[in-house]
């Protein structure tokens, strides 16, 4: 499949007019609205998953809560955005945060009937719950090895 062509100038440059003042040193990645939402909760609500891979470099947090304690998952998740919330997923996103009142992302996507995404996402919060396994020992020491291998 081919890659799409770049974007034009007049495209790039809206994109800055866009997305731009998200980014703005007076700003900053991690700027709180009123409501207590980030440009990474807005981002996330609207689907954006490369601009919250953007954001997240520029030092916006995955991690952040609104005044209901919702996170940048919680808002991809309420819009349906697979793509997003799996590239939150990525970037560290906490997938176990429980809203103010006790919502996970994965339940906020189950109550808009976003069935598949909120599977994907309970497989991937048991999955980063399992304790990793450590690595199998060697049946043999390497000092045993060399002497069975000594003895031939």
């Amino acid at each position: 499949m081919a890659h799409p062509p770049p974007p034009s100038a007049a495209q790039t440059t809206r994109r800055r007019r866009r997305y731009g003042s998200l980014l703005t040193r007076e700003r900053g990645a991690s700027v709180v609205t009123q409501e207590c939402r980030t440009p990474m909760h807005a981002a996330a609500y609207v689907g954006r998953e490369l601009l919250c891979a953007m954001l997240h470099h520029h030092g916006g947090d995955v991690g952040a809560l609104t005044e209901r304690e919702w996170t940048p998952l919680h808002f991809a998740a309420w819009g349906g955005h697979t793509k997003t919330a799996l590239m939150l997923g990525v970037l560290g996103a906490p997938l176990d945060a429980r809203s103010q009142d006790g919502y996970s992302a994965a339940d906020c996507a189950r109550m808009r009937g976003f069935s598949e995404l909120a599977a994907t996402l309970t497989l991937h919060r048991r999955k980063a719950a399992e304790p990793t396994a450590e690595p199998a020992s060697p049946s043999c020491a390497p000092s045993e090895r060399a002497d069975r291998s000594s003895s031939i």
